[in-house]
């Protein structure tokens, strides 16, 4: 009986053994699970962090400006009145640093290669106002051409603005007609309203109709409830391209900042990339970005920057890219 007893027990003894070795490859098997999945949202939130960096400050600039609508500058005898904010809700920094996982920004993509690889692009959004004729004189005193994404308005000072550059060799492009998110952004035949309002609009001024466009708040913007990649593809489908920003001056918020401060804000960026498309505002607020203007210029020019404005041999910089296009590329 004890032998048949001491049997039973080695046996037992044995399924235990055996039951112990098999939990223990299973915790191991599920510890690699774990670990696996953990390096891939590790790899992910990294990827993820390094592509806010480049752009989160340029989106809060952009979409903090952006809930200011765009209206005509109306011109007295002297004084010409400045731009009213509407009631939109404000976009917190927060908000607009955040990049969700369908607004990834992509690195630009090189289509021509130019003979000097240091290449800027200085762009304009929200004008024009009496800003951007000092602008105008300034790019002339440096025989420097630049980009300009207009709004809608219906002044005397805005039409001539328009004229003046298409007529001095300047890049004339779209920045929306009325630039209040909520119509612009309301579907896609409203976003199409807005912007064939606004071509057709500069056709009748300039003769020149516009092609390159930029969103308001850009492409990755947080505050558009539809989803951007049906305003990115009907303009694709109207035979239409779209910019946007790798370098911002800092001129998109409320607060006056110094020359040395714009200069600052654009150094940090433009040794990062061999295309750099500076978002500047040349809307009747800003006076500080005119003031910095020269100084500007004259380092890049100094340091080897060549400056072009935006055609069709420039480089897409774009935050976020046709979904449509990528997927029949592959």
């Amino acid at each position: 009986m004890k032998k048949y007893e001491r049997h039973q027990m080695a046996i037992l003894k044995t399924m235990i053994k055996k039951a112990l070795f098999l939990i223990g490859i299973l915790c191991f098997i599920l510890c690699v699970i774990h670990l696996v999945n953990r390096v891939k949202i590790l790899e992910n939130q990294i990827e993820k962090l390094s592509i806010e960096q480049v752009f989160a400050q340029a989106k809060t600039d952009e979409e903090i400006f952006d809930n200011t609508t765009i209206t005509p500058e109306v011109q007295t005898s002297e004084v010409q009145t400045s731009e009213v904010q509407t009631s939109e809700v404000q976009t917190s920094e927060t908000q607009t640093s955040e990049t969700e996982s369908t607004t990834q920004a992509q690195p630009e993509e090189t289509s021509v290669e130019e003979e000097n690889s240091k290449i800027v692009y200085l762009t304009f959004d929200d004008g024009p106002s009496s800003n951007t004729n000092a602008i105008l004189d300034i790019l002339k005193e440096y025989n420097v051409k630049a980009t300009f994404f207009v709004n809608g308005k219906t002044d005397e000072i805005s039409k001539e603005g328009y004229k003046r550059i298409v007529e001095e060799g300047h890049t004339l492009a779209m920045h929306s007609y009325t630039h209040v998110y909520k119509e612009v952004y309301a579907s896609k035949e409203a976003f199409l309203e807005d912007v064939y309002r606004l071509q057709n609009y500069l056709f009748d001024l300039t003769g020149t109709k516009p092609i390159y466009y930029r969103f308001p708040g850009g492409s990755s913007n947080t505050i558009s409830e539809m989803d951007m990649q049906i305003f990115i593809q009907a303009l694709h489908e109207e035979g239409m391209e779209y910019f946007d920003w790798n370098v911002a001056n800092g001129d998109g918020g409320n607060k006056e900042l110094t020359t040395d401060q714009i200069l600052t804000n654009v150094w940090n960026d433009i040794p990062k990339y061999e295309h750099s498309m500076i978002l500047m505002h040349d809307s009747v607020q800003k006076g500080f970005t005119v003031e910095a203007l020269p100084e500007m210029i004259k380092q890049l020019q100094e340091a080897g920057y060549t400056i072009l404005p935006i055609d069709d041999t420039t480089p897409l910089i774009q935050h976020i890219r046709d979904n449509s296009i990528e997927n029949n590329s592959q």
